[in-house]
C-alpha cells in the first residue's frame, strides 16, 4: 500500500493491565522458556517468573499519600479490584515485559492468521491498515473474539476507522503519510518540564546551562507557536538537534554539568 490510498483501524484494549490473567501468562512463559532454554537455567528462570506471578501484588502493600486520593481512583483502575489471579502492577519493569509476552499472541494472530500486512502495536494501542475499510471491520470482529476467547481481554467500545490521508493520532503525534505533527498536549508538557527545570536551577544556583536549554530548546524546536509551523516535523527535528548536543542530568537538589546525549546520535 503506497501513499495515502488506504484506511486505518485503531483499536485499544480496555483496562489492559488489570485484565491480564496471571496464570494464563505463566503458561505462555513456560512454553517460551522451555522452547528456547534448556536445563537448570530454564528451571531457574521459570521459578523466578512464578515467584512474581503467583504472588498477590495487592497483599502486604504499603500505601503512600492521603487516603482520600486513593478513593479518587476509579474502581476499575484499582489493582485490588481486578479479581483473583488478575492484574499486573503497572509500575514494575517486569510488567512491561510480561505485557508484551501476553500480547505476542495477538501479534501472531494478526500477522499469520488474518494476514494483515501493515500492523503496529504499542502496548495495548494498535493500528491495522488496509485498502478496504470493510476488511478492517471484519478483522475487528475477529480480533474481538480472539482476545476474549484466548486472552480474556476486551476491546474498548470506541475505535477509529479513517482514511490514512486524515492522519492517525498515535503516541503523542498526528502521523500523516509524509510528515508528523506534534500534539499540543505534548508541547504543553514540554513547556511545563522546562519551567520546572528552570525553578530547580534557580533554587540550586546551578550554572547558566539550564537557562540556555530552556531558551534554546523552545526556540529551536519551534514550539513557541503551537498550532502553526511549530508543530511540523521540520521543527521537531530542530528539537532533536538540540537534544543531541545537550542532556541535563538531575542529581539531588540541582543540575550537574551538561554532556553529550548519544541517544540521538
Amino acid at each position: 500500500m503506497r501513499g495515502a490510498n488506504g484506511w486505518y483501524l485503531q483499536l485499544d484494549i480496555q483496562n489492559f493491565f488489570n485484565s491480564i490473567n496471571r496464570f494464563r501468562l505463566l503458561d505462555l512463559l513456560e512454553k517460551r522458556i522451555h522452547r528456547w532454554i534448556r536445563g537448570e537455567e530454564a528451571d531457574l528462570l521459570f521459578y523466578l517468573c512464578r515467584a512474581l506471578l503467583e504472588t498477590d501484588p495487592t497483599a502486604n502493600v504499603r500505601f503512600q499519600g492521603a487516603p482520600g486520593e486513593r478513593e479518587r481512583v476509579p474502581p476499575h483502575k484499582r489493582l485490588g479490584a481486578a479479581g483473583p489471579n488478575k492484574g499486573l502492577p503497572i509500575g514494575n519493569l517486569s510488567s512491561q515485559f510480561f505485557a508484551n509476552v501476553y500480547l505476542n499472541e495477538l501479534d501472531q494472530y494478526v500477522k499469520h492468521v488474518l494476514k494483515c500486512r501493515y500492523y503496529l502495536r504499542y502496548v495495548d494501542d494498535f493500528i491495522l491498515l488496509h485498502r478496504d475499510p470493510e476488511v478492517l471491520l471484519d478483522w475487528k470482529r475477529e480480533i474481538e473474539s480472539f482476545l476474549e476467547e484466548i486472552l480474556g481481554l476486551r476491546l474498548k467500545p470506541e475505535y477509529r476507522l479513517h482514511p490514512v490521508a486524515n492522519g492517525a493520532d498515535f503516541l503523542g503525534y498526528i502521523v500523516r503519510p509524509r510528515y508528523l505533527l506534534v500534539r499540543r498536549r505534548v508541547v504543553g508538557h514540554l513547556r511545563e518540564k522546562l519551567r520546572s527545570w528552570e525553578k530547580i536551577r534557580h533554587r540550586s544556583h546551578a550554572p547558566r546551562h539550564g537557562h540556555q536549554i530552556s531558551r534554546h530548546s523552545g526556540k529551536d524546536a519551534g514550539i513557541q507557536r503551537p498550532g502553526t509551523a511549530g508543530r511540523s516535523a521540520r521543527n521537531f527535528k530542530g528539537f532533536l538537534k538540540v537534544s543531541r548536543k545537550i542532556r541535563l542530568t538531575v542529581l539531588g537538589s540541582g543540575f550537574r554539568h551538561p554532556c553529550r546525549n548519544d541517544a540521538f546520535s
